[in-house]
């Protein structure tokens, strides 16, 4: 039996279709793993300048995705925030920012980075609970890749309007 053009285009048709739902399954079936977010996840980072007339930013993530901003001046102890919010994030958001603190091994940095030969300048302290386990960060006036990337993935996933300060090193320090 010879085949004829119209079966042949239908075959090839097929094949295609075929190698297209084959794609297609095996890209959405990535996209539905589910990154595993502990129940005590919580994720707070308080950002700005060490002057008291600065301004610094609050932001605290729950593995339920409810969120809360407060931007103030670092001098105003006592005073009500100029600004306080709540939020809710979505879970690609939750689970952009989680993997975050996973590839930049957040448990296994350091306390404190500090830059001593600066006076003034930027901070950032990241406090992070994740299974059973809770870990803070202090960064003043340096350059640590790890810590930025996480603080990063976080004001990708907040609410425009309501970022953190990043630090910005004042040296090349890199940690």
């Amino acid at each position: 039996m010879r085949p004829t053009r119209a079966r042949t285009i239908l075959c090839l048709a097929a094949i295609s279709i075929a190698g297209n739902h084959l794609v297609m399954n095996c890209q959405s079936s990535s996209r539905q793993q589910k990154i595993m977010i502990p129940a005590d996840f919580k994720l707070e980072a308080l950002t700005g300048g060490v002057h008291p007339w600065d301004e610094s930013r609050y932001v605290s993530v729950t593995a339920a995705g409810s969120g809360e901003f407060v931007r103030s001046a670092a001098g105003e102890i006592g005073v009500p925030p100029r600004e306080q919010r709540h939020f809710s994030l979505p879970r690609p958001a939750l689970e952009e920012i989680f993997t975050a603190v996973q590839e930049n091994d957040f448990f296994a940095l350091a306390p404190a980075y500090k830059n001593a030969a600066m006076v003034g300048g930027t901070f950032a302290m990241l406090t992070i609970t994740a299974g059973n386990r809770t870990h803070r960060v202090h960064v003043q006036n340096m350059d640590v890749p790890r810590c930025h990337a996480i603080l990063a993935a976080l004001n990708r996933a907040l609410p425009a309007g309501r970022k953190l300060i990043l630090p910005a090193p004042p040296d090349s320090s890199r940690h």
